[in-house]
């Protein structure tokens, strides 16, 4: 499969290749030798894409990056990163939070990493994700660290969902089960938008 993905989208420099999403179920040592035959499987020669282009992904649900980044086998690859509030702890501020992430994330790795999965729950309309209030929920917060970090360390980054039917993580929701799409919420939105001005193009 990899070989067909390669070959046609090899010239497509827009499009990157992630290893493994989310390689759950195996030590960092076991994740980093799976990702390190990838490597000698299909990015060895003049028809691999470019290691800028490989994303490998942190251990367990791509939440820790400190393993994979310090090894030299992956120099050069970009890295994949995942985090949400319900496996990242409960912290209620963000300064917490963005202590959190910057430690998952690594002091020198920012520049090489791509957030490639976040979200938090938008179907509460009324839920302030843009809040500057002191007392927040962890979502709350957790969304504020978590776009200001995207945005302070011009990182590359995708929300997740979207659009999701039953998914109270999608930002976009059906209006009566047609493909007319609806925001959820605004503030989440204004949020996510904030983080991108920041991003390298």
């Amino acid at each position: 499969m990899w070989h067909e993905v390669i070959r046609e989208f090899i010239d497509q420099h827009d499009v990157f290749f992630e290893i493994f999403n989310e390689p759950y179920g195996y030590s960092d040592a076991e994740w980093r030798d799976i990702a390190h035959h990838w490597m000698q499987r299909h990015a060895r020669n003049s028809d691999s894409p470019e290691r800028t282009r490989i994303l490998v992904s942190g251990s367990g649900y791509n939440e820790n990056l400190n393993g994979v980044s310090c090894d030299p086998r992956f120099e050069g690859c970009r890295l994949s990163f995942h985090l949400y509030s319900w496996f990242g702890g409960k912290h209620k501020t963000a300064d917490a939070w963005k202590q959190e992430l910057r430690q998952r994330i690594g002091a020198k790795n920012a520049s090489r990493t791509i957030v490639t999965e976040w979200g938090v729950p938008m179907q509460n309309k009324s839920a302030d994700f843009y809040s500057s209030q002191s007392t927040l929920t962890t979502d709350q917060a957790f969304a504020k660290a978590m776009t200001e970090v995207i945005f302070e360390e011009r990182m590359g980054s995708c929300y997740w969902p979207g659009l999701r039917d039953g998914d109270d993580f999608s930002l976009l929701e059906r209006m009566n089960d047609t493909t007319h799409l609806r925001l959820i919420n605004d503030s989440g939105r204004s949020l996510l938008l904030n983080s991108f001005s920041g991003a390298v193009t």
